[in-house]
C-alpha cells in the first residue's frame, strides 16, 4: 500500500499545480477586466515564426502595423489600418480613448508577435485570422485574434483588437 501511495504522489502534486495555475490565470483575467473594462483572452505563448510569404505575411504585417501605430500613439495611422467600414465608424479620438484605458493598466504597447495566420478565400474575397501576442511595457502579454480583410488597397483590420 505504501508503494502505491508513493507512486501516486507525483500525480497528486501535478493536479494541485494545475489547479493553482488555473486559479492564477483566472485571477489575472479578472484583474485585467476590472482594470480596463475589456474582457480579453490572456495567455503566455511561446512565439512561433511569423509567416514569410504571400497573403499570410501581408495580413500579419497589417496587424503589426496597427500595433506599431498604437504603441507610437500615432492614432491617425492606426485608424488608416482599419477596414473601410470600421474606419467609417471609428474616430481617432475613440482609438485614443480605447488604448488610453488599456495603457493605464498595462503601459504602452511595445511589440506584437504574429503566431499564426489563417487565410480564407470565399465569395471572391480574402480574409484572415491573425493570432499573436501584444506585449506592454508592464511585461503583460495579451493574446489577440484579429480578423483582417484584403481590400483594394491592401489588408485592413475588420475588428478592433
Amino acid at each position: 500500500m505504501l508503494w502505491v501511495g508513493v507512486t501516486m504522489l507525483p500525480f497528486a502534486l501535478a493536479g494541485v499545480l494545475l489547479a493553482v495555475a488555473v486559479a492564477w490565470s483566472g485571477a489575472r483575467a479578472a484583474t485585467h477586466i476590472a482594470q480596463t473594462g475589456v474582457p480579453n483572452a490572456t495567455a503566455t505563448v511561446a512565439p512561433t515564426a511569423a509567416p514569410s510569404t504571400g497573403a499570410a505575411a501581408a495580413a500579419g504585417a497589417a496587424v503589426g502595423n496597427y500595433f506599431t501605430a498604437v504603441g507610437g500613439h500615432n492614432w491617425a495611422v492606426a485608424q488608416r489600418t482599419l477596414a473601410r467600414d470600421l474606419r467609417a465608424r471609428t474616430t481617432v479620438s475613440q482609438l485614443q480613448l480605447l488604448w488610453g484605458r488599456r495603457e493605464a493598466a498595462n503601459g504602452r504597447v511595445t511589440s506584437f508577435v504574429v503566431e499564426d495566420v489563417q487565410v480564407t478565400v470565399a465569395g471572391g474575397s480574402q480574409t484572415a485570422l491573425v493570432t499573436g501576442t501584444v506585449t506592454y511595457t508592464s511585461g503583460f502579454g495579451d493574446l489577440k485574434v484579429v480578423r483582417v480583410l484584403d481590400e483594394a488597397d491592401g489588408w485592413h483590420l475588420t475588428t478592433l483588437p
